[in-house]
């Protein structure tokens, strides 16, 4: 039996954070600890001495680049993010995977799988398995990034069918009798209702959508804040400011999605 895989999580989006987390987690990984700044990461990574540490770019303070010069300790790295265009960058500094959000559960598990045969490795030196390991992410890194194999997310939007990139999605909306979809650019109308989306999503793993109200399916990974107000009613905050309600019925989803 394998041992326990042990990390550390650095990432100044709480939200973004807890995902990755409740990912970790239910693929057996131990999370030490959550780091939410440059600052923070440095002497987290230090004391905890992770197997791995999963970094984002952006940190406000600093970058994760930044984390990477100052610790002592050097764990396998590997990063997490919302931009593309660092990829080259993450590997000059010996980074073993790359992955662009928003994290699924099944692209986690192969960076997972790919660690623990790493650390099954004993006969071969740290430096002898980072290399091959940032061989092999580099030519996944050109299927990703420079192939076809981005996710697209197909929608029947009047006589045409939209592809869509389901990062790209804040939230579904129930519309008449079909349903609106909001993405960060632009508004689209499709006759598919809201329950037969929902079910496309989740069958093909496309992204961390939870259906919050009976209107409205939302994208996890663009919820700002959680809002409650004098009576109790709680509702969700996005990266666009959009509001959208969360139904009674719906609160336990929420809280099983963050437990």
């Amino acid at each position: 039996m394998s041992r326990v895989l042990r990390c550390v999580i650095v990432e100044d989006e709480k939200l973004q954070a807890l995902v990755l987390e409740k990912l970790l987690k239910e693929l057996g990984v131990k999370v030490e600890s959550i780091a939410m700044n440059a600052r923070e990461a440095v002497e987290v990574i230090n004391s905890v001495k992770p197997d791995v540490v999963f970094l984002d770019i952006n940190l406000g303070d600093a970058d994760g680049f930044y984390v990477l010069e100052q610790v002592s300790h050097k764990p396998y790295v590997v990063f997490t993010t919302a931009y593309s265009e660092y990829a080259l960058k993450a590997f000059e500094v010996y980074a073993i995977d790359y992955i662009v959000k928003p994290v699924t559960r099944e692209r986690i598990a192969k960076t997972i799988e790919r660690l623990r045969n790493l650390l099954e490795k004993s006969d071969e030196s740290f430096e002898e398995r980072l290399q091959e390991q940032v061989r092999r992410a580099l030519e996944r890194l050109r299927e990703e990034f420079f192939g076809l194999k981005r996710p697209r997310f197909s929608v029947e939007i009047g006589d045409e069918v939209v592809f869509l990139d389901p990062s790209d999605i804040l939230y579904i909306e129930a519309f008449e009798h079909g349903a609106r979809i909001a993405t960060k650019s632009a508004e689209y109308i499709s006759k598919t209702p809201l329950k037969e989306l929902e079910e496309q999503l989740s069958s093909e793993g496309l992204g961390q959508f939870v259906r919050v109200h009976r209107s409205y399916l939302v994208n996890m990974d663009h919820v700002r804040k959680i809002s409650r107000n004098y009576f109790g009613t709680v509702a969700l905050v996005l990266s666009n400011d959009k509001t959208i309600p969360v139904g009674r019925s719906y609160r336990k989803v929420l809280d099983e999605y963050f437990s």
